[in-house]
């Protein structure tokens, strides 16, 4: 029997359709089951914003301004608006580059501390500096001593996810830089009123940069607190700190020995500036090809926050142990199969590196740690007139050292050496504890530089 080629031709058609629709029936079933997935997403974000939003959170760029808005104080806006604005001036900025060399603001490439005793050849022509500028500094410190006492400083800000601008970020350094200058010169000239008044103002300065909601803005206020510890550091290590200065010191410097609320703040914030960004990806900063939106990546997203916002920051040890879990199971979790890695995308991008953050964070306490008992070396000393043997005697100005151990579980090291002694912790990128010997600060030595802060000489 010869085979009806029709027949055959009419059995191939539907074969052809099937084929031709396959892929459009896989399409149809992959949009779908996307559509459910996002559909079921949203839900559960809604519920999970709507809860943040209610406890005062924010979730989206009105909520970031009335976030902000709730923690600064608009008293003195426009007078450190002024300040921070002359400071870009051709007028102040071309008094610094006449003489690249001053200290802390000039740009030399062997641009040098003030020697804090001995020759300064540079000594004469930065004094007149601080002659010229004598009035703006008396702007700054009657601002930022005020600042302390009242909540953050409220700046413009027009707040759009994270392409928020954040204004003036040099300005408020070169602030900070500007009083370490008149600071050292105040402890080369023994003028322990003038030191504190420097040091105070320092801390009181992170107050215009203390309600920033940002990370990065975070990362500025820890710098400009490093620049206060550095002069407490010179100051105690030359005895240019009366008693009774010290005393009012140390409050301020105990104020910042734990890991406080501002490490939730900033998570906040920065959770904040992140979520409209997963409503609309394609309007809010991300580098993404996706245009549409992605609640099964917020919800990732609001998982990894939460988990880093829940930490323990009442031991240091334990912070940062459970700041690499946290990080390491976010990893986990977003790269554990495509399915995984498709549905943290924009969580990988959003997400900084908290761990580092946080160690930031953690070494901020810790130079604190270490600058409340150098204080209370000093008023050891004025008071019986000699170092002590140990730090526990520091008890007697209620300095438990239980309450002021660095991470490691090692205390501070101290050692006493003929009529002066030795202070140290350590480098938190080198070291995991204080070592039996102070690190190593010779200039040709890597990390010398950093190790510096650890080692106090007291003399």
């Amino acid at each position: 029997m010869v085979p009806n080629p029709h027949t055959k031709r009419s059995c191939l058609v539907p074969a052809i359709l099937l084929l031709i629709a396959m892929p459009i029936l896989l399409a149809l079933v992959v949009a779908l089951t996307w559509y459910a997935r996002e559909a079921t997403a949203k839900s559960r974000f809604a519920d999970r914003t709507a809860k943040l939003r209610a406890q005062g959170d924010p979730v989206d760029n009105a909520s970031m301004q009335t976030y902000y808005t709730d923690r600064t104080d608009a008293t003195n806006t426009d007078a450190w608006l002024a300040i921070l604005e002359f400071l870009k001036s051709s007028e102040f900025n071309e008094s610094v580059t006449a003489n690249p060399r001053i200290p802390y603001l000039g740009n030399a490439p062997d641009n040098h501390d003030v020697p804090l005793e001995g020759e300064w050849n540079d000594e004469d022509y930065v004094r007149d500096f601080l002659t010229q500028w004598k009035l703006l500094h008396a702007d700054i410190t009657q601002l930022a001593r005020a600042s302390a006492n009242q909540k953050p400083v409220r700046f413009p800000m027009v707040f759009d996810g994270f392409r928020t601008l954040l204004s003036q970020v040099q300005e408020k350094r070169t602030i900070a830089r500007l009083l370490s200058l008149y600071g050292s010169v105040a402890i080369r000239d023994r003028d322990s009123a003038a030191v504190r008044s420097a040091i105070e103002s320092i801390l009181g300065t992170n107050k215009i940069i203390a309600g920033e909601p940002y990370m990065v803005a975070q990362l500025v206020s820890v710098a400009v607190d490093s620049h206060a510890i550095l002069l407490l550091q010179q100051a105690i290590e030359r005895d240019a700190l009366s008693t009774s200065d010290l005393e009012l010191l140390l409050p301020n410097v105990m104020a910042a020995t734990a890991i406080s609320d501002d490490w939730v703040e900033m998570l906040s914030g920065e959770r904040g500036a992140a979520l409209p960004g997963f409503r609309n990806p394609s309007d809010a900063g991300f580098d993404t090809p996706f245009a549409l939106s992605r609640y099964v990546d917020a919800n990732t997203y609001l998982d990894v926050m939460q988990s880093f916002q829940q930490i323990d920051r009442s031991d240091l040890d334990e912070f940062r142990k459970q700041l690499k879990k946290c990080e390491s199971t976010a990893s986990d979790r977003m790269s554990s199969g495509w399915l995984a890695k498709m549905d943290s995308i924009l969580t990988a991008q959003a997400m900084p590196s908290v761990t580092m953050v946080g160690e930031v964070f953690v070494r901020r306490a810790m130079s604190h740690r270490m600058a409340a008992l150098g204080i209370g070396l000093r008023l050891y000393k004025n008071r019986h007139g000699e170092l002590p043997k140990s730090l526990d005697e520091l008890a007697e100005f209620s300095l438990e050292l239980k309450k002021l151990m660095p991470p490691g579980g090692q205390p501070f090291g101290y050692r006493v050496d003929g009529t002066g002694a030795t202070l140290w912790g350590f480098n938190l990128r080198t070291s995991e504890s204080v070592a039996s010997d102070p690190p190593v600060t010779s200039k040709d030595q890597p990390d010398a530089s950093e190790n510096d802060q650890w080692v106090w000489k007291l003399k």
